[in-house]
């Protein structure tokens, strides 16, 4: 699920956005390391797939992370 469709659903504010941004950078680091394992053992198509998700999670973390950025600088946290 992208960060823009967990905002609209959920309306996560505060230390929800952080755990969400947490959650999003351990998944972004374990599919890399996931995605250089594949490369190494030569299946590149599976490793450039698996390469994109850990950029759409490294995407939804950049999501989560500014909308807390902005509800600190609006004083709502």
């Amino acid at each position: 699920m992208t960060a823009s469709v967990q905002l609209a659903m959920f309306e996560p504010t505060g230390a929800e956005l952080g755990a969400l941004a947490v959650q999003h950078l351990g998944k972004s680091e374990s599919l890399g390391r996931r995605a250089d394992l594949m490369a190494l053992r030569g299946f590149l198509a599976a490793c450039r797939v698996v390469d994109r998700q850990a950029q759409e999670a490294q995407e939804s973390l950049a999501v989560f992370e500014m909308t807390l950025q902005f509800e600190q600088l609006a004083g709502l946290t």
